[in-house]
């Protein structure tokens, strides 16, 4: 660890690497697609775990078809995020806690970036 002499700065992207909400997403994606009458594969989800968002939306019209309603989908899966996270909230990552405490003790600044939306 001591060749972080040299770094002044750590950008952590927060899904996935802070906090687990892949794992909620993954629950969530699937049951929303179903509510609208289409099934999604855990293959599919994890297809477009890391898309931007209108990668995903291609991605989707091209698995479910012109008549699937991606905007009504990603509604309904922030209603079951936010239903989750309410009643389980969200484990953080084994370790994030020590290292940004590492990372601060070493004078080290940190961020957070996400282009998550929720």
């Amino acid at each position: 660890m001591e060749k972080l002499d040299s770094v002044k700065v750590v950008i952590f992207d927060m899904d996935g690497t802070l906090i687990d909400t892949e794992k909620i997403y993954r629950q969530m994606w699937p049951k929303c697609v179903k509510d609208l009458g289409f099934t999604m594969t855990d293959e599919q989800y994890l297809y477009i775990r890391s898309l931007g968002r209108p990668f995903v939306t291609q991605k989707m019209l091209e698995w479910f078809g012109p008549e699937f309603d991606y905007d009504e989908a990603r509604r309904i899966r922030k209603i079951y995020f936010d239903e989750h996270i309410s009643e389980h909230g969200i484990e953080r990552k084994k370790g994030a806690v020590e290292l940004l405490d590492y990372l601060k003790n070493k004078g080290i600044v940190t961020a957070i970036a996400t282009a998550t939306d929720v």
